[in-house]
């Protein structure tokens, strides 16, 4: 039997480009595997912060409240009635206090996304009926619920 070379369809080409988009693919997921995500650390301490919440732990969210760093938060400590020279156990049942306000009745659900606003400020954005968001600030290494944006 002979076969005709008119029949026969060269598929070369079509591997080449496959081969090729196959590279691409696989060029980028190797890429983007190596990079780290930027808003891990910020996640990780949102969530600790709304799992808190979430408990009803209200003496034991002020560590991740900016006004625990003693750095300037003036607006925070406006909105939460800390006084500036405020004892670290007022500034505990202050913070505690205003979190039960917002929170006591209805729980903060899940992180739906984090958007980094410069290097050391981040919007969090979360469910807690339809979705809200709240801000963190890094400092000392560290990120912060924070008023002052």
């Amino acid at each position: 039997m002979q076969i005709k070379k008119s029949n026969i369809i060269d598929l070369t080409p079509l591997i080449c480009v496959v081969g090729l988009f196959c590279i691409g693919v696989l060029a980028i997921v190797t890429s983007a595997a190596g990079q780290e995500d930027p808003t891990a650390p910020i996640r990780m301490r949102a969530e600790a912060l709304i799992e808190v919440l979430r408990s009803e732990q209200w003496s034991k969210v002020a560590p991740f409240v900016i006004v625990s760093t003693g750095k300037a938060a003036v607006e925070t400590r406006r909105r939460m009635g800390i006084p500036q020279d405020a004892s670290p156990d007022v500034v505990r049942e202050k913070v505690g206090q205003w979190f039960k306000q917002i929170y006591g009745s209805v729980k903060p659900g899940r992180i739906v996304d984090i958007r980094l606003r410069g290097t050391d400020l981040a919007q969090i954005s979360y469910r807690h009926d339809d979705i809200d968001a709240f801000h963190m600030r890094l400092v000392d290494g560290d990120w912060y619920y924070t008023l002052d944006d």
